[in-house]
């Protein structure tokens, strides 16, 4: 079988059904990566026994030398050849004749980044290939193969994530598997110890809605989730919105949590009057008294103090209004953790 699809390929390495000759070939160079990758963790091959090569400047010799080398700290060397389609005609025939009989004591794998065509499969050197070795077809996914294939990738890393969210990430990145890869990097750092990517969380971290961002921007605020703090401030900031209504959103959060604190501190009043006194909403009334119960007095009047002079920095300093929003947050979310209680 000298054709095979990439799940042939992941079933082999399972088995340890392994061939010393590998083109990974196809217009998903994402996954090929992936498979190099896998392959090399199974082979566990010493870096001081594998070498990579590059298409577009490609020494034959050096090649053929390398695999002939044996192996000095693994049961085999390894040769990867990064875009392989760039070698020029005569490396690629001399490469050909080395390996209609490939040493046994060396890996060889070559990266083709180009869809596998009938034209493809009549080139010379595919159709050595093809009796000496294996030939995995790595096409790029389906649209109706993505969610799972995220579903996976999200699982991976010991997290979930909802269908909305799945839509909405493929609808705002595409299909290129790279790009979501990316994303869905980006977006497991930012959900930090929270066990589900939401729809909620692509949306902010896609930041394509000023005011929705600023309704989460108060959210992380009041919980001290300083990434994703800084990611929505990022992306207000990409988005053009005018750094005073950031601040001026940081002010009026940290000032009604001073309120709050201040009447919770008067014993006379219980949540539901501070509740209708700051026009909370009942069902995120919880929350907030929840998110209260980590500041103290002392450390929100320093909070405003700190916004204050971030104000004054924004207006006449020359520093990139993000560094000084990155370092009110870090001396804002530095102070210590204070439990006060609040009358219920």
């Amino acid at each position: 079988m000298p054709y095979i699809k990439s799940q042939e390929f992941y079933n082999q390495l399972k088995t340890n059904s392994l061939r010393t000759v590998y083109i990974f070939a196809g217009e998903d160079v994402y996954q090929q990566q992936e498979a190099c990758q896998s392959l090399f963790k199974s082979l566990n091959v010493s870096s001081f026994d594998s070498e990579t090569f590059f298409g577009s400047e490609f020494s034959v010799d050096n090649a053929i030398l390398a695999a002939q080398t044996m192996p000095f700290m693994s049961e085999k060397r390894l040769i990867l050849v990064k875009d392989s389609h760039k070698i020029k005609t005569a490396d690629l025939n001399k490469l050909s004749e080395f390996l209609k009989t490939p040493t046994q004591a060396c890996y060889f794998i070559l990266l083709w980044p180009e869809k596998i065509n009938s034209e493809l499969k009549r080139n010379a050197f595919f159709k050595i290939v093809e009796k000496s070795g294996i030939i995995v077809d790595f096409r790029p996914l389906y649209d109706n193969e993505l969610p799972s294939w995220i579903q996976k990738k999200v699982k991976s890393n010991g997290k979930k994530i909802s269908i909305d969210a799945i839509q909405y990430l493929i609808e705002e990145t595409g299909s290129s598997l790279l790009d979501l890869d990316n994303e869905i990097n980006k977006l497991l750092l930012f959900i930090h110890d929270k066990n589900e990517i939401t729809l909620e969380d692509v949306e902010i971290l896609s930041g394509h809605t000023k005011q929705i961002n600023l309704n989460h921007l108060q959210e992380s605020i009041e919980t001290r989730n300083l990434e994703k703090s800084l990611v929505i401030i990022e992306n207000l900031l990409n988005e053009g919105e005018v750094p005073l209504r950031i601040l001026g959103t940081i002010y009026r959060t940290v000032h009604k949590l001073l309120i709050a604190k201040s009447l919770a501190l008067e014993e006379k009043h219980s949540k539901e009057d501070i509740r209708q006194e700051l026009n909370i909403h009942p069902y995120f009334a919880p929350k907030f008294f929840n998110n209260l119960s980590n500041y103290s007095i002392d450390i929100l009047k320093q909070n405003i103090n700190l916004i204050l002079e971030a104000d004054i920095k924004v207006k006449s300093s020359s520093k990139p209004h993000y560094m000084i929003f990155e370092e009110l947050l870090y001396n804002m979310y530095k102070q210590s953790y204070v439990k006060t209680g609040v009358s219920g």
